[in-house]
């Protein structure tokens, strides 16, 4: 999830971050006590600053290099003008991956 403020994107939150921050389930707190914890945690406390980001023409093949090497799941897709305009996951790269293998072994039809 890429937090902003203003429009301005500000971080980025994944499921790690939110897993890194909630309270162990082997605690000795009860449940009400894990919850009030867990909703006492804010945005800005857990999110990543340093947010890599590519534009709407950057090649797939760079992004997913990126992905790779930086060791992160999504990148947020911004605009000239610095506005977060979309995400792109590993599942989207999966996807496409898919859908090229299949149109490559798709059976050429006969004449």
């Amino acid at each position: 999830m890429p937090p902003v403020d203003d429009g301005e994107l500000v971080g980025i939150i994944t499921l790690g971050d939110v897993r890194g921050a909630s309270p162990s389930e082997v605690s000795s707190l009860n449940r009400s006590e894990l919850d009030y914890l867990t909703h006492q945690i804010k945005v800005q406390r857990i999110m990543s600053r340093h947010v890599v980001t590519v534009t709407p023409d950057t090649p797939l093949a760079d992004a997913a290099q990126l992905m790779i090497e930086r060791k992160i799941s999504g990148l947020p897709v911004m605009s000239d003008d610095g506005r977060i305009i979309g995400m792109i996951t590993e599942s989207d790269i999966f996807r496409t991956v898919i859908e090229v293998l299949q149109t490559a072994n798709a059976p050429t039809p006969a004449l």
